[in-house]
């Protein structure tokens, strides 16, 4: 693959091709890069290549050459996912990168020359919007395989039709969740006013009730009183005798 670096207007600094063939690992790729005249690579944090340029002034242009990466034979770009047009951590974040929907003047247009060799100073990049489109536009439009995913089957056709594929998914999902959730919020209003029918206290009824048994309380307490009566009566005149 092919690293260069250029001024603003296109023309070459300095470049590099290089064999991916004899690094046995990343890190030694990014020395390599390192050993580029005008060029800057380190891994970040969470194992991303970064490739800069040290000068504000200059750019970096990347060509795929020859290069095939991983067990998808990507080019060097796509496995590395320089410059990607979309960005995520996730599905739920999945987004065109915020500096593109900005202005257009971080779309790569341009493309780095595959001639043998390059001469500094000369112009050595092509740019052609029309092309960039159309391999967009073929990219969206055309047959992609997708693999299966939360709880989509496996399906091949184009991001279009799997977008909607997705937008009908969930909506399937939102309107089953849903009716679930009226089904549920009904069980428990029944259940609610079952349990309330057979263990709430009704007011009007226990007032009643206490009413009636202070009644037989009271009655109770004066049969009580005239029996305790009778029998001091009785005692008293046994005691006479």
């Amino acid at each position: 693959m092919r690293l260069a670096v250029t001024d603003s207007s296109g023309k070459l600094i300095s470049y590099s091709d290089l064999d991916l063939s004899s690094y046995s690992n990343v890190g030694d790729l990014v020395n390599a890069i390192n050993g580029v005249s005008g060029l800057s690579a380190s891994i970040d944090s969470s194992g991303h290549l970064k490739i800069a340029t040290t000068a504000s002034n200059t750019g970096v242009s990347i060509a795929g050459l020859t290069s095939s990466v991983g067990s998808a034979g990507e080019s060097f770009s796509d496995y590395f996912g320089l410059n990607d047009l979309v960005t995520a951590t996730g599905a739920s974040d999945i987004a065109v990168r915020s500096d593109i929907l900005s202005g257009k003047t971080s779309l790569s247009l341009a493309t780095l020359s595959s001639s043998a060799t390059l001469i500094t100073g000369s112009s050595v990049l092509s740019s052609d919007g029309a092309s960039a489109a159309n391999a967009l536009y073929d990219a969206l439009t055309g047959s992609t395989s997708f693999k299966a995913v939360g709880g989509l089957a496996a399906v091949t056709g184009s991001f279009a039709d799997f977008a909607s594929t997705i937008v009908s998914s969930v909506a399937g999902k939102a309107s089953q969740a849903s009716s679930t959730y009226s089904a549920k919020e009904a069980a428990q209003s029944t259940y609610a006013n079952s349990l309330s029918s057979q263990s709430g206290v009704n007011l009007d009824e226990e007032s009643a009730r206490l009413s009636e048994l202070q009644n037989k309380y009271t009655a109770a307490s004066q049969l009580i009183q005239a029996i305790n009566a009778m029998f001091t009566a009785l005692v008293s005149a046994v005691s006479s005798t």
